[in-house]
């Protein structure tokens, strides 16, 4: 795929001023942010064709929580189907081979209906999620991809006097994948550069060093947008401040603007690429994970891991449902080969 991202969208609230598409796609979570946006669109009148609930194969009585309204809210806004298909967490590939999966289901809704506006709610997706099925959903000739992500009220760590006595939003690693379209062309000879965008889990990233041994990494912490949560900065510092060597860099870039985070990763490319083989793996905000499928979409050539821990805290994740955002690209497709994003 050739992608010109000249004109990729600024992020905006939530927008009703179009109120219909053909396809909504959502996730159900355990966080209480995984009704916000549906709140939002039903109390304005939004209606969708079609319907798609991502339900993990993990935590299923924690995402209960919220199954109900949920699926209240989504009978609401849909005209026609509402599908429920199961999110294999620990098995990427069963994304592109399963029957019943995403792929499968959504390629016969578009050869069924004349699917041209496409709204996905990734409040409550994960890493994967994300960027399996973003990036399937622009292989389609579509005309308009709306991604729509609601923050959470407060996070963990919330207090900065206990930061340092939190546990953190997961525990251990369970596996480490590497996902099958986005395996990269690795050059036999070259050194190995490895990109990780950091989270509050660092056992995840030296689960990750310890796999791929990198001689060289680019560590991205996120800075926070909010004023309330700066000084979250501090504290991801003091955790990964013994983690790089000299050698390493780190930097500090939005967790909130992926244009920023985008232009980063093409400017490391850009330096490094042509003399390494490089590998990224997304720890850190979902609007960072979208700057990673772009980029990653942009250069086949870059390998993607995945962390997988061995279970999450929804105790520990957010609290509270805050502002709902939007990012409507505009797709013009050129043959299937070449996207052109505009505002």
């Amino acid at each position: 795929m050739i992608i010109n991202y000249d004109k990729l969208p600024e992020i905006d609230k939530l927008k009703y001023v179009d109120l219909s598409d053909d396809l909504f796609v959502c996730a159900l979570g355990f966080e209480n942010r995984c009704v916000g946006a549906p709140r939002l669109l039903a109390k304005n009148d939004y209606k969708t064709k079609n319907t798609i609930i991502l339900k993990y194969d993990v935590h299923e009585e924690d995402n209960n929580v919220n199954y109900y309204e949920l699926k209240e809210l989504i009978d609401h806004i849909t005209l026609n189907n509402v599908i429920e298909i199961s999110y294999k967490t620990n098995d990427v590939e069963s994304f592109y081979t399963d029957s019943k999966g995403f792929k499968k289901i959504t390629n016969k809704l578009y050869d069924d209906w004349s699917m041209k506006k496409i709204s996905v709610d990734i409040s409550s997706f994960t890493t994967i999620a994300i960027i399996q099925i973003l990036d399937y959903l622009f292989t389609l000739n579509v005309n308009k991809i709306r991604i729509i992500y609601t923050e959470a009220e407060k996070y963990y760590p919330k207090d900065i006097q206990k930061a340092d006595e939190e546990e953190y939003i997961s525990s251990g690693v369970k596996n480490i994948l590497s996902v099958p379209k986005f395996s990269g062309i690795h050059t036999p000879g070259y050194s190995q550069l490895l990109i990780v965008l950091l989270g509050f889990e660092p056992i995840r990233t030296r689960g990750i060093f310890n796999i791929l041994q990198p001689s060289r990494k680019i560590g991205i912490i996120g800075k926070p947008s909010r004023t309330d949560l700066k000084w979250r900065l501090n504290l991801l510092s003091r955790m990964y401040k013994n983690v790089f060597g000299d050698q390493d860099e780190i930097l500090m870039l939005s967790e909130f603007n992926y244009i920023e985070v985008f232009k980063a990763l093409e400017e490391i490319y850009d330096k490094y690429g042509q003399v390494n083989n490089m590998t990224i793996t997304p720890l850190g905000s979902k609007m960072q994970t979208i700057a990673v499928l772009l980029f990653l979409r942009n250069h086949p050539d870059v390998q993607l891991l995945v962390s997988i821990p061995i279970k999450y805290d929804p105790r520990r994740y957010s609290e509270g449902i805050g502002d709902s955002f939007q990012l409507a690209f505009f797709l013009k497709n050129k043959g299937n080969k070449d996207y052109s994003f505009a505002n």
